[in-house]
């Protein structure tokens, strides 16, 4: 709902809440500070507007700061001061919210502030403290200098107000800033965290009046705060400590010695900040501890989870030879929970003979040298089956260089070893296989002539076995290479063809097919060469997608122009070109103008056959030495060649004339006579830009501010003039 909100309306709201916020806050502290036991305003005003702004960027404070600084004025003209006088405290005021915000911005990473003291520290001193020193000094020396109040006392008081203040206000807005109100009101709802603010606030309510050195136990009570709500909930007990005691101190309740000089009386606030400030650098510390900790948890869980994980046999044992983890992959293979592996040792899933290799060879060898690779050992599943495997291990040990545990990876060889012990039997079926292949298989003697072929290749060469029989290869297959139909190509010439190298297959009165080639040598075992075996896998439908999905990668589905691929090549080529022969070009980016008005009001359907008829008449009288695309949606670019930089500038204004006087007739779509009109912007090289996108951007630019200045017209992006406009019919 809030989204469709007009964003100036947003602002004033947002204006408006700082400034019925601060304008509460103000007339609080004002008020406190007039009664009788008051000694300095603790102003949380200022704070609150550095707030609202320290996390917006600076061209969207002056809302913020308008509603700021109009309740400064209301609130001191309410009590009953001038309003020139009021004015002088809100420039001060505004000096010192200025100030802050741009000093945490400019110096300071208040994201950093919740999980690391010195950040904290820093946002402190720059937002809160050195903000308050010039804006003590400049209301001061405003009040000294209309005699309305002592330099030293007013600074002081100042000061100390407004640092407090901002110390109790600051660390909430970062909380609440960085990590989300839901977030912050989540922690502070937790029966603990609530538990623990109510007895702060007891003890903030009683110990000033009731104990002696009672910022001690209020100091503590902050830390239990800190450690059991951490930083958001510290945050909140600073502000209920500040505020507690500010009003027990304004009230007359809780009073300082009687014998202290006025900037002593100011001084009575200083414990409390050395109350707030040490339980909030504990909160941070604690965030920055339990931030380090939940990272090492999850690093430590990924690596587990990782080595658990990872789709391969490995198990890790301790220095004495016990299992401490074992993969998923190792658990699958062999069969066995994890609680039936862990804390047994590595042999006992070996065969005995494998087990006494490994007792007597590998593992002093593993000992001595720190690494194994590829040890074959025959290892038993839970079910009693036996596994070949080929283990590779290394010790995994310390800084000192002590031993902590090995990583060992298994190889499973146990289908190696059986591919190996049926390979023979497989071979005496390969004549039966042959004739159940798909792909074309052609039997030649070592003289090339043709011995046997199998049913698939008789259905792609479209004859009877016994025609080809007998006949040389090059004469029963004729094939031409794909990229010239001239040259011939022979798969048993010397050194062969390249496995799936793609020829065509020319055959007198039928449509040539493409197939992919492989031939492999038959040798006997003694080495001397039989014959070979020529495979023919048909490739012709798959090539004809290819080079329809090639046409489509680079060429628009609708116009049928090149597209943005296709134009990034084109434009770089063009830049290279010019650079080297020092000629000229013009990028032309093009826009239909009210392109989405034809697409709402007459469909899509009616929108392709626009840019289609776009692109016919950018296309028409279109030179060589030209290129129009189509960059997507109803965006055009032409790059046109220039004959010299000189004369570019003319040269690209009667192309962009033509353009736009190419339009003056209606197009004709479903029926109806639309008048299409086109924007056009033009950059060029070298004048405008020496790389693509330099000269895209100049040309995108000239042809928005084409647009701006009423459409159907041009602009060059080094014309500083309005955009031309082709001459009245």
């Amino acid at each position: 709902m809030f989204a469709r909100v007009d964003p100036r309306l947003r602002e004033v709201a947002f204006a408006a809440v700082i400034g019925i916020a601060c304008f509460v806050l103000a007339i609080g502290a004002i008020h406190l500070s007039r009664q009788p036991g008051s000694i300095a305003t603790l102003w949380y005003a200022n704070a609150l507007a550095v707030s609202a702004i320290v996390f917006r960027p600076r061209r969207r404070w002056s809302a913020p700061l308008s509603g700021f600084m109009v309740a400064n004025i209301a609130a001191n003209v309410l009590f009953g001061d001038p309003l020139a006088l009021s004015a002088m405290f809100t420039a001060a005021n505004m000096a010192e919210v200025v100030l802050s915000g741009w000093l945490l911005q400019r110096w300071c990473k208040p994201a950093e502030a919740i999980e690391h003291p010195g950040a904290l520290m820093k946002v402190l001193l720059l937002g809160s403290s050195l903000p308050a020193v010039v804006g003590a000094t400049i209301g001061s020396t405003i009040l000294a200098a209309y005699g309305l109040a002592p330099f030293g006392t007013v600074w002081f008081a100042w000061f100390v107000g407004s640092a407090i203040g901002s110390a109790a206000i600051l660390p909430i807005a970062l909380a609440v800033g960085i990590r989300g109100l839901r977030h912050v009101s989540g922690v502070l709802r937790q029966p603990m965290v609530l538990a623990s603010l109510l007895a702060l606030l007891a003890v903030a309510l009683v110990a000033p009046t009731q104990l002696p050195y009672p910022y001690v136990y209020v100091s503590v009570a902050l830390v239990i705060v800190a450690y059991i709500g951490g930083f958001e909930a510290a945050a909140v007990g600073g502000l209920i400590v500040c505020m507690t005691i500010g009003a027990l101190i304004a009230l007359g309740i809780f009073t300082q010695p009687p014998a202290v000089s006025q900037i002593g009386e100011v001084m009575f606030y200083l414990p409390l900040v050395f109350t707030l400030v040490p339980p909030m650098a504990l909160a941070s510390s604690l965030e920055l501890i339990r931030a380090s900790l939940a990272l090492l948890a999850d690093k430590t869980e990924r690596f587990r989870s990782l080595y658990e994980h990872t789709p391969a046999i490995m198990h890790s044992i301790d220095a004495d030879g016990f299992i401490v983890s074992v993969s998923a992959a190792w658990l699958r293979r062999f069969g066995y929970e994890k609680s039936d592996v862990i804390g047994r040792r590595s042999t006992d899933f070996l065969t005995p003979d494998s087990r006494r290799f490994a007792l007597e060879e590998i593992v002093p060898r593993f000992l001595r040298d720190g690494y194994v690779e590829d040890v074959p050992y025959q290892m038993v599943t839970k079910d009693g089956r036996l596994i070949d495997v080929l283990l590779s291990a290394v010790w995994e040990t310390d800084t000192q260089g002590n031993r902590l545990r090995t990583l060992a990876v298994m190889e499973d060889v146990t289908e190696k070893r059986l591919l190996a012990a049926e390979l023979a039997a497989e071979q005496e079926l390969m004549d039966a296989a042959m004739h159940a292949i798909g792909d074309a298989v052609l039997v030649v003697d070592d003289g090339g002539v043709v011995t046997s072929l199998n049913p698939a290749a008789e259905r792609l060469l479209e004859r009877d076995g016994s025609m080809i029989k007998g006949k040389s290869l090059s004469e029963a297959v004729r094939l031409v290479s794909a990229d010239d139909d001239t040259t011939v190509v022979d798969p048993l010439e010397a050194g062969g063809v390249r496995p799936g190298s793609v020829a065509l297959l020319s055959m007198a009165g039928r449509p040539e097919r493409a197939v992919s080639l492989q031939a492999s040598p038959i040798s006997a075992r003694d080495g001397n060469r039989l014959g070979s075996v020529v495979v023919l896998h048909d490739v012709t439908e798959a090539r004809r997608m290819a080079q329809r999905m090639a046409q489509l990668a680079h060429y628009d589905s609708v116009t049928g122009l090149p597209n943005r691929i296709l134009f990034q090549d084109r434009i770089q080529q063009a830049c290279r070109s010019a650079r080297q022969s020092g000629s000229s070009f013009a990028v032309i980016f093009l826009d239909v103008d009210h392109f989405k008005g034809i697409n709402d009001t007459l469909g899509h359907d009616a929108g392709d056959m626009v840019l289609s008829e776009v692109a016919l008449r950018l296309s028409d009288g279109l030179r060589d030495s030209d290129t129009v695309c189509r960059l997507g949606g109803d965006e055009f670019v032409m790059l046109a060649a220039l004959d010299s930089e000189a004369e570019a500038a003319g040269q690209a204004e009667h192309v962009a004339r033509r353009i736009v006087e190419g339009f003056a007739a209606p197009i004709k779509v479903a029926g109806k006579s639309l008048d299409v009109t086109v924007s056009i912007g033009m950059a060029i090289f070298s004048r405008d830009g020496t790389d693509p996108e330099t000269l895209l951007k100049a040309a995108d630019m000239a042809m928005y501010l084409a647009k701006r200045a009423g459409r159907n017209g041009y602009r060059r992006a080094s014309d500083e003039g309005r955009p031309r406009l082709p001459p009245a019919a």
